[in-house]
């Protein structure tokens, strides 16, 4: 792994360009990471793309719930600014462009997998695949978390 997809050239430019994976993960500190650990903690697939990755080593969450923190993070923006104070965001983004329409818009193809709370899920998440288009997500394949499977369906669910 290289950083690179060879095959990912900019628009009207022969150069590749970087692959950009953005993982996010819920509520567990750096040290949950080996690389970041006293070796208790063994994850070698992580620490394998920390070696030759940009990993941030603090971060400052911009509200204290999951939705409105994700909109900070989808739009750059303070909760203030964007709008979402609660997990109830039914309306899909801002008036605010998100960093991964951008990204899209540049040329990449975007992806979202996993559980994203981007929006108050549905009864089944695939409901909820129009709004992550206007996130900017080309390709979703959302699952619930840990407590939304008790009250909707999702790939995982069906498993």
């Amino acid at each position: 792994m290289n950083g690179t997809d060879q095959s990912a050239e900019a628009p009207g430019r022969g150069a590749a360009r970087p692959n950009i994976v953005w993982i996010l993960s819920d509520q567990h500190r750096a040290e949950a990471i080996g690389a970041n650990s006293d070796g208790v903690v063994q994850t070698p697939n992580l620490d394998a793309l920390m070696a030759e990755a940009t990993s941030f080593d603090s971060s400052y969450c911009q509200g204290p719930l999951c939705v409105p923190a994700r909109a900070s993070l989808l739009t750059q923006r303070y909760v203030s600014d964007h709008g979402v104070e609660d997990n109830t965001w039914r309306n899909g983004t801002p008036a605010l462009p998100t960093t991964v329409q951008q990204i899209r818009n540049a040329g990449y193809h975007t992806a979202a997998l996993g559980k994203m709370h981007l929006y108050k899920y549905p009864p089944d998440v695939a409901d909820g695949e129009p709004i992550m288009h206007e996130h900017g997500f080309v390709e979703v394949d959302e699952v619930l978390g840990k407590y939304g499977n008790a009250f909707g369906r999702s790939p995982y669910t069906d498993h």
